[in-house]
């Protein structure tokens, strides 16, 4: 009898610290503490996570573009050339930045017509935390046509003005579309030219 008894006094200690390790208190607790830490960000069904968060604005851009010049030189000397825009520009702030630019041109058909212009200037963006950023920029310095004609001198004082879009893909790299207008004084006789052009830019 006092060895059951000894055994109900055991058993029934037990039972009574088992009861207060899950206490509705504790279990409250244990419940609720998930929700403390912060929701992890969405992700795309195949394990890998999406941010739509980019970091702040970028101090440098480098572009690379397709671009297409109508460039009328001369009142029967008109040509559509294909080519590239190069640029570089470093923001001096969060808005404004110091552009250099190549743009190169080539083609018009039969002829064996290129086009060649080298500036620098100042660029301008808006919205640099969004993925759409728009910009504009005007640039000035020497433009180079070939071939040679009876007309006059194959250099010439160039400028460009215009402006486009950037596409933020992810922080360091953008798409771009543009349109710009170049001109340019060959030949006694001053011209402006449409650019357009489009491309991939580095941002970093």
């Amino acid at each position: 009898m006092r060895r059951f008894l000894l055994i109900f006094v055991i058993s029934l200690i037990g039972a009574v610290g088992a009861n207060a390790q899950i206490h509705p208190a504790t279990s409250a607790i244990a419940s609720a503490s998930p929700s403390l830490a912060p929701p992890l960000p969405s992700g795309n069904g195949d394990g890998t996570i999406i941010s739509t968060i980019f970091e702040g604005p970028t101090r440098f851009e480098a572009s690379i573009e397709y671009a297409w010049t109508h460039a009328e030189v001369a009142p029967n000397l008109n040509y559509n050339l294909n080519g590239f825009v190069g640029s570089l520009t470093w923001f001096l702030n969060r808005d404004i930045g110091i552009e250099g630019q190549l743009l190169g041109g080539w083609g018009g058909g039969d002829s064996s017509a290129k086009l060649a212009f080298a500036g620098g200037g100042l660029h301008a963006r808006f919205n640099q935390t969004n993925r759409l950023q728009p910009w504009v920029h005007g640039l000035i310095g020497n433009t180079h046509f070939h071939p040679q004609t009876l007309y006059g001198s194959q250099q010439s004082f160039g400028w460009e003005a215009g402006g486009g879009i950037d596409y933020r893909l992810v922080t360091w790299l953008s798409l771009r579309a543009g349109v710009d207008a170049l001109g340019t004084h060959f030949f006694e006789v001053s011209q402006v030219s449409p650019v357009i052009h489009g491309g991939v830019v580095f941002n970093f």
